[in-house]
């Protein structure tokens, strides 16, 4: 799913000088109409996605001081996120607040989200509900899983497990992978539902299809173990090579064990300890001690061939092609 902060289709990064700026406010001062507004916003949202930030807020400023909330709502992210200005949440949270109070669904999913954290304002997690309930009614696909995710749980709202699951699915139609995954983890541990391995793993495969790397690893984990679905060490593999690429330290951990206990038909220790030394640098738990006993054992063969694998990945990755 696009996030309204990408960059959109078709549009070439570019830096907005002073000199754009400058005739961009005067245009606004002096025409004040509609199509020279519509021109001025669009300018900013494309120096924010184009990562010029600080052209980003000057342009959009005057608009969201003007009231108008699409403004409003990336204002808010250049302050939440510290973009080229001081990180400060509470007034994310109040440009949040004016977006929202207008209608604009992004702006009260993330408002949502600040009461839910208490990022920027008192953490309430009836305000947050309150909220996503009403970026949900806008099929807002990423407030509709927060949502479920606060129906299941009970918090801020009464529990309510088949609306949950309800939104879950028509967030995910809506193209949100994570709402799969939350769905599937539910039939997967049997919390709320009866337990659904079969059911569990097909949810994951639909995730894992739509490039979420959880939902990867999940779907992996079942395929070593035949749970769900048939036992699949291969595609395992791939699955978590594909997640692990991306920076997941739980796929390079996960398969750092699917070599060492020779899921492929014979245990690779040099591949084994390329991925614990991946997970390691991200300091993932138990990655680095694992990776001391490891080194430990292997040969001098096995350490050249930890040096390979890492110019095979390289190469893998740079290419798109598989490890």
């Amino acid at each position: 799913m696009t996030s309204p902060f990408s960059p959109g289709p078709g549009r070439a990064p570019a830096l907005f000088g002073w000199r754009r700026l400058a005739a961009a406010g005067l245009t606004m001062l002096v025409l004040g109409g509609g199509s020279a507004i519509a021109g001025v916003l669009e300018d900013g949202i494309d120096a924010f996605r184009a990562g010029d930030h600080f052209a980003a807020h000057e342009l959009l400023k005057p608009l969201a001081e003007a009231g108008n909330a699409e403004a409003e709502l990336y204002l808010g992210r250049i302050y939440e996120k510290g973009l080229a200005v001081p990180l400060d949440q509470q007034m994310a949270a109040d440009w949040y607040r004016k977006a929202a109070e207008q209608g604009n669904a992004e702006a009260q999913r993330l408002l949502g989200a600040s009461y839910e954290t208490g990022a920027g304002v008192p953490m309430d997690m009836v305000q947050a509900a309150a909220w996503y309930e009403k970026a949900a009614a806008q099929n807002n696909a990423r407030a509709l899983r927060n949502l479920a995710d606060l129906l299941v749980e009970g918090e801020g709202v009464a529990a309510d497990v088949p609306r949950a699951i309800a939104l879950y699915e028509q967030s995910a139609a809506l193209g949100n992978a994570s709402a799969l995954r939350k769905l599937a983890g539910l039939y997967q541990e049997g919390r709320h539902v009866p337990r659904d391995a079969e059911k569990a793993a097909a949810l994951l495969a639909a995730a894992a299809e739509a490039g979420s790397a959880p939902a990867k690893v999940r779907l992996a984990k079942a395929m070593r173990s035949g749970t769900g679905v048939a036992r699949n060490p291969t595609r395992a593999e791939e699955l978590l090579v594909e997640a692990a690429v991306t920076g997941s330290a739980e796929a390079q951990m996960e398969l750092a064990d699917l070599y060492l206990d020779g899921d492929l038909g014979r245990a690779d220790r040099a591949k084994a300890y390329y991925w614990l030394s991946q997970a390691a640098l991200q300091d993932t738990p138990g990655a680095r001690d694992r990776l001391r006993l490891l080194r430990a054992e292997l040969t001098e063969d096995e350490l050249l061939a930890t040096r390979r694998v890492q110019v095979h990945v390289e190469r893998a990755d740079t290419a798109g092609g598989d490890f």
